[in-house]
């Protein structure tokens, strides 16, 4: 054979041929129904169905699990579109994790639905559907088989195993990432069937955009040498084997060099949080990985109990070698079918190797698993199911029938179970509630079930929820600072007091701990040791680039607990300055300004902090005192009932609501806020009373009061 002829046989072994269309679906026969093409009738079936499952999304709000951060309290994100938010993107590592690009969609939703949750959730809809339609395109395109391909995208696409990806607003990464990962793909099989530059550049750029979307991507130059396996048939285990996969590797080495730079990146950026769960044995770690890929295949067949998150669980001995066998066999099973049945194969290495880099080997976060995790890497699974079940209708005459009503029937109920699914997701209190449901020891879901209802002024509740979280992690440092809130809010500022002391103890580098535990100490009228928690607060901010903006707003409240309100109030315009967005900081500058008798200033920023923040209750009792102060009683009241629908189990604004009500002579309304706050707790009730009136202290001035108010005729 000569030089030229060896050539070209390198040549073909490296191109391959084509994929051949499949000689028939199976399940299905594809056919034009009312002139119209089965391809259609099934893009436009998948479509529908995700509408019936997602479009309700519209009515759900931003959750306190992680929405919060990335974009309802984001001050970056909540400018929309601008160049400092750009360059920003660009530069921010979020836990552990860098995606400009998921940044950039969730702020250019902000300049399209402002802050109404449901917009920014139907755009997570939006790209699930374009996943769809495009897995169902490319499966078809490579296969030719167009019924098999439909039935995976609408297993993919009705799943409720999708529903985190999908209805969790801040998980958008996800859906983006896995839409620029089917993008990629496609432009890769149009480069394998026509090769050029250009085309070869298309799958550079949006495999570069994917890896902005979501660092989980870097396995996609493997998941590609597999479609080379099979559909695309560019490799074949003979004796030409080894020769292809070498040239398949090389053509795509600029794809390796991509991944390799954002997995290190992403290692760097993760060494903090990594050495976090060092106290996770790596033994450990692989047992949790062997049994949460067996898990995930669990929950495919039987998604009876998804959650938002699945805490650590030790997991037994005989858990781990079971898990170790079904992985063995389902190798051994792919292995010994790789040339008589390829998809088996192929769907389950795409499964296996997908999957490893959030699998757990590596932990970061508290997770043994997530639903999210399960995206893209079970179109393999599915695959295999699909085309598996294809096989073996076509082997058994009127197989087909059965086969047709089955797979109905299996859409159908996965999309209503998809449907319930995803009404856990509507706020926080029910998909917490939820989780707790069909969960153990989810320390995470009390805390932000406690976080919730704390919102909503629910003070026992949340406080129940937020001792279960410190009884359960009682080393978690979210779970007492969390204790620590709902206490300081409920008025028990010893145990608040040592909750954010323990909070500050396992994690000394926190500012905001520090911050929080002044705040309590000066409750506790500790002014010095508050200030000096304050002092060592804004030491803390300013060796962070992200807190370094609260550095004046803790340097002020440090002035303010030793009385030097007049060099505070600098201090809170600069924190004020540097961060607009911060009801808090305003709330703060309020409370100087007010102390200094510059009232209608102090009302000013008040105003801005409850319309910042219309559930800020410390803002509503401030405004509510100064206007009082002033003598605009019935402006008072209206705050001051507002602070008391906030939270109903607090005494302070039943206090001041009494008063305010007596002032303007409703003095039957007094008497029922007077009772309400001797109901809850009598003894917190009078000091209360006794500080507004600056009275002296006796242990039954509230009950004086009553009296005196029904002498006045509201009895």
């Amino acid at each position: 054979m000569g030089r030229k002829s060896r050539g070209k046989e390198r040549q073909r072994a490296v191109a391959g041929s084509q994929p051949a269309a499949t000689t028939g679906d199976g399940i299905i026969p594809a056919r034009s129904i009312f002139g119209v093409s089965s391809t259609w009738w099934i893009a436009g079936a998948l479509l529908a169905g995700i509408a019936l499952i997602y479009v309700p999304v519209i009515g759900h709000e931003f959750t306190n699990f992680d929405d919060n951060i990335q974009i309802s309290e984001n001050e970056v994100v909540l400018d929309g579109l601008t160049i400092s938010g750009f360059r920003w993107a660009f530069t921010t590592f979020t836990g552990a994790n860098w995606y400009p690009l998921t940044w950039l969609s969730h702020m250019l939703d902000v300049e399209l639905y402002g802050t109404k949750a449901g917009g920014h959730a139907m755009t997570n809809v939006a790209l699930h559907a374009c996943n769809a339609l495009l897995l169902f395109f490319l499966l078809r395109r490579m296969t030719g088989s167009t019924v098999r391909s439909g039935v995976v995208a609408a297993l993919f696409a009705f799943h409720p195993q999708r529903v985190e990806s999908v209805a969790w607003i801040s998980e958008r990464k996800d859906v983006l990432s896995a839409l620029l990962w089917l993008a990629t793909t496609w432009f890769y099989v149009g480069w394998v069937r026509e090769r050029s530059a250009r085309r070869y550049f298309l799958v550079l750029v949006t495999f570069a955009l994917a890896l902005m979307a979501k660092p989980m991507v870097v396995t996609l130059p493997f998941a590609l040498l597999l479609l080379d396996y099979w559909p695309l048939r560019r490799l074949s285990f003979d004796a030409t084997f080894r020769a292809r996969a070498r040239g398949l590797v090389l053509e795509k080495l600029p794809l390796f060099a991509m991944s390799a730079v954002i997995s290190f990146m992403t290692v760097k950026a993760q060494e903090g949080a990594l050495a976090a769960v060092e106290a996770l044995p790596p033994s450990e770690r692989v047992q949790n990985a062997l049994v949460s890929y067996v898990a995930y295949l669990i929950d495919m067949v039987w998604p009876a109990g998804l959650a938002f998150m699945y805490p650590m669980r030790p997991v037994a001995g005989w858990q781990a070698a079971a898990a170790m066998a079904v992985l063995i066999a389902m190798t051994a099973i792919a292995l010994l079918n790789r040339r008589t049945r390829p998809w088996i194969t192929f769907g389950w290495l795409w499964y296996v190797g997908i999957l490893v880099p959030v699998i757990g080997i590596v932990q970061v976060g508290q997770q043994a698993m997530a639903d999210r995790y399960s995206y893209l890497p079970i179109i393999g699974i599915l695959v295999i199911v699909v085309w598996g079940i294809a096989e073996l209708v076509e082997s058994h005459v009127g197989g087909a029938t059965a086969a047709r009503a089955a797979t109905v029937v299996v859409l159908v109920v996965l999309a209503l179970l998809a449907a319930k699914q995803r009404s856990y997701w509507k706020n926080s209190i029910t998909l917490f509630e939820r989780a707790l449901a069909v969960t153990t020891n989810n320390h995470v879901a009390h805390i932000n079930l406690a976080n919730a209802k704390l919102e909503l002024g629910r003070l026992e509740e949340a406080r129940a929820h937020a001792e279960e979280a410190v009884r359960i992690a009682s080393g978690n440092r979210i779970a007492h600072a969390m204790l620590g809130l709902v206490a300081s809010q409920g008025g028990d500022f010893e145990t608040a007091a040592r909750a954010f002391d323990l909070a500050s103890q396992l994690d000394s580098g926190n500012a905001e701990y520090r911050y929080q535990l002044g705040l309590a100490l000066g409750k506790l009228g500790r002014t010095e040791e508050s200030a000096e928690q304050f002092l060592q607060a804004a030491t803390l901010a300013g060796r962070q680039e992200a807190t370094k903006t609260l550095r004046s707003h803790y340097r002020a409240q440090a002035l303010l607990a030793r009385d030097q309100v007049e060099e505070a109030i600098p201090e809170f315009v600069r924190a004020r300055d540097a961060n607009p967005r911060a009801a808090n900081i305003r709330n703060d500058l309020g409370a100087a300004l007010a102390r200094m008798g510059r009232l209608d200033e102090a009302i000013a920023e008040y105003r801005r902090a409850i319309e910042l923040e219309p559930r800020l209750f410390d803002a509503h009792m401030n405004l509510g005192a100064v206007l009082s102060r002033k003598g605009d009683d019935r402006g008072a009241i209206d705050h001051f009932s507002q602070a008391a629908e906030l939270q109903p189990q607090s005494i302070e604004p039943r206090i001041y609501l009494a008063l305010a009500l007596t002032n303007v002579g409703r003095i039957r309304e007094a008497i029922v806020q007077v009772d309400t706050a001797l109901r809850t707790n009598e003894e917190l009730g009078n000091r209360l009373f006794t500080d507004a009136t600056r009275m002296p202290f006796s242990e039954d001035n509230l009950q004086q009061f009553r009296a005196f108010l029904e002498q006045q005729g509201g009895g």
